[in-house]
């Protein structure tokens, strides 16, 4: 059904939404000819989770490690737009760069508008990432502890897992696809079967920044896939039907420079 959609976005934006958000963007500081990316890294904050009692260490990340992907995006003449809540830790101050989050800008319409209509948006294993995704706005997922969210994405995005250790060993992709490591989504779970994930290193997360701004910039690119992305994606998609006798299809793709880095353990 997705492929014989044309991956047709679910929702798009009234002609009055767009020019309420145009007129909210120039209050924010934001010209209509100005381009920018939205990102949402999740924090122990919400429904009440604090650090202490989180249970959900496993898909929550730090955001200054963004920094380097966030000034690159700047320097290549965007904007970026930190989403949230003011739980988060507060961004230092930087040029065009807007720290929604702890922000007098912030509404319900806003949250919408800005993922919608964003370059693209950087996002985590939380809500934030799928409104982008209804607008058909590409995706950079990062920091995924477990490959459940991979398989919500589409053909133009990106997204880079984490790398996880049992017994101070990077655990390979074979065993990780296996049964119980496979159902593992909650600390509770990490810590029961002894492993624990390694959040995306600040290079990382820049170099998957830097393939997704070339993706968006030339849109014959966008889908495009390497060998060894392709490799990843077959791999994945017999293992899971080996295992549960379901055919579970991989559209979007994970970075190609953090899977060229790491291939022994994913491939």
């Amino acid at each position: 059904q997705y492929e014989t959609s044309g991956y047709e976005p679910t929702f798009e934006l009234s002609s009055e939404d767009k020019q309420k958000g145009e007129s909210l963007l120039k209050d924010m500081g934001i010209k209509n000819s100005n381009w920018y990316v939205t990102i949402h890294v999740r924090e122990a904050g919400y429904r009440g989770e604090t650090k202490k009692n989180t249970l959900d260490n496993f898909r929550n990340s730090n955001p200054l490690n963004y920094l380097k992907a966030i000034k690159y995006i700047t320097d290549q003449g965007g904007w970026v737009i930190r989403m949230g809540d003011n739980s988060m830790t507060k961004l230092p101050k930087l040029p065009k760069v807007i720290d929604y989050a702890h922000s007098n800008f912030k509404s319900d319409f806003l949250d919408v508008f800005l993922a919608a209509t964003s370059r693209f948006c950087i996002g985590t294993p939380s809500g934030y990432y799928t409104l982008a995704d209804f607008f058909g706005v590409p995706i950079l997922l990062t920091n995924l502890s477990w490959l459940s969210p991979y398989y919500t994405l589409a053909k133009k995005d990106l997204f880079i897992p984490r790398l996880i250790k049992k017994n101070n060993e990077i655990m390979n992709i074979d065993t990780l696809l296996e049964n119980p490591y496979i159902f593992l989504n909650s600390d509770l779970d990490f810590k029961k079967y002894n492993v624990t994930s390694i959040e995306n290193s600040e290079e990382d997360l820049l170099n998957a920044t830097i393939e997704m701004m070339e993706k968006t910039s030339n849109k014959s690119k966008l889908e495009t896939k390497t060998s060894l992305q392709e490799k990843f994606i077959k791999f994945t998609e017999n293992k899971i039907l080996n295992l549960t006798n379901e055919t579970f299809l991989g559209f979007g793709n994970i970075s190609s420079n953090y899977l060229e880095k790491h291939k022994k353990y994913l491939i």
